[in-house]
């Protein structure tokens, strides 16, 4: 299990802030690449894979965003393009998987020859989004790619003067820049599903954070994790329904049955009306107040540490 970076960069040196990096992002690496060939290769037996590989990515991209101080941003981007790559892969794949989840169970009740045509439909859309995975673990191994990330986390990736630098601080100021994009997201118009989307992005960036970095780094973490989660959850609830009526609306203009068509375009037609709902049941929860209180929260964090 890893330790949090703030309980390794606890009381240490400017010195020791790429030891630390290294330690941390080695091990993620690992993990995304370990899941990589799990979702490339058996994801017929668990789809899971496919989210835990787009999961991981994710956090290893706040990782990298904590250590930005200490990183050159030429090996950054390099880095983060790879991780882009792989994590655009299993995210197409993935919200196949949740949309089919909930296509197969709200299909029960229609004609079985629908039913069954619909199934293998929507199965087949799955097929062809395995193979952007399939590809993205080929390249991984014919052109190195593992032993050239690992190799750059050792080594490239890191500024060399950071003799006299506070890694905690380091840590703090790349926590800094992901509060405040977070922050900054919530106060646009968020009835809008794009303005919507990307705060949940932010947000989900600085949960990954905020739990790589614990308690250790600040008490208030504790007591703002379950209202951040809270969040999180209320905004993936909105975007799950939103992809899924995307996706079937697309489908239903690729059907070349009729009858399968309106059944897709009437699914999507529902799954809309459950965007919208949910939507502005999260408008109605996500009050002034309570955005107030996360970001006098976060800004308190902020203050005691950098």
């Amino acid at each position: 299990m890893l330790r949090r970076a703030s309980q390794l960069a606890d009381s240490a040196t400017g010195e020791s802030i790429s030891k630390i990096g290294r330690s941390v992002l080695k091990k993620q690496l690992r993990t995304v690449l370990k899941l990589l060939k799990l979702a490339a290769e058996e994801s017929d037996r668990d789809v899971e894979f496919v989210h835990q590989l787009r999961i991981m990515t994710r956090k290893t991209e706040a990782a990298l965003a904590l250590f930005a101080d200490a990183t050159r941003r030429t090996a950054v981007k390099e880095l983060k393009a790879e991780l882009r790559r792989i994590r655009r892969a299993a995210g197409q794949a993935r919200d196949v998987d949740v949309n089919n989840q909930r296509l197969f169970a709200s299909i029960l009740g229609e004609d079985f020859g629908i039913r069954s045509e619909a199934i293998a439909f929507a199965r087949r859309q799955r097929r062809e989004l395995q193979q952007p995975i399939e590809a993205a673990y080929r390249r991984v191994k014919r052109k190195r790619i593992k032993a050239n990330l690992l190799d750059m986390v050792r080594t490239d990736l890191w500024k060399k003067s950071l003799r006299k630098r506070n890694a905690k601080l380091i840590l703090a100021h790349g926590y800094h820049d992901m509060v405040q994009d977070f922050l900054l997201s919530t106060e646009s118009e968020l009835t809008d599903i794009d303005s919507f989307h990307q705060a949940r992005k932010a947000a989900k960036r600085l949960r990954y954070a905020t739990d790589f970095l614990g308690e250790d780094f600040h008490p208030q973490l504790r007591e703002l994790a379950p209202a951040f989660l809270e969040l999180q959850q209320r905004m993936g609830i909105v975007m799950d329904y939103f992809q899924s009526a995307r996706l079937l609306a697309e489908w239903s203009k690729l059907a070349k049955n009729a009858d399968l068509a309106w059944t897709l375009d009437e699914m999507s037609r529902i799954e809309r009306q459950r965007t919208e709902m949910n939507h502005n049941l999260f408008l109605q929860w996500f009050t002034e107040d309570l955005r107030n209180d996360l970001r006098m929260r976060f800004t308190r964090v902020l203050n005691d540490t950098i």
